[in-house]
């Protein structure tokens, strides 16, 4: 998130920031693209239903 919020500042390129933050260009992009589809980077809760949730039952 912070990375999202040095970018919406716009003193820095996107290279920049990913050099900065010590990610690459294409992970600050796809945060980048989630964070503006759903507004936060919070990660999304698993459905009850989900074969993942079945795992740990």
């Amino acid at each position: 998130m912070k990375a999202v919020e040095a970018y919406k500042k716009g003193k820095y390129h996107q290279a920049e920031i990913a050099e900065q933050f010590g990610i690459s260009i294409a992970t600050f992009n796809r945060y980048w693209r989630a964070y503006n589809a759903h507004g936060d980077l919070s990660p999304e809760k698993i459905p009850p239903w989900s074969p993942c949730s079945f795992i740990w039952e």
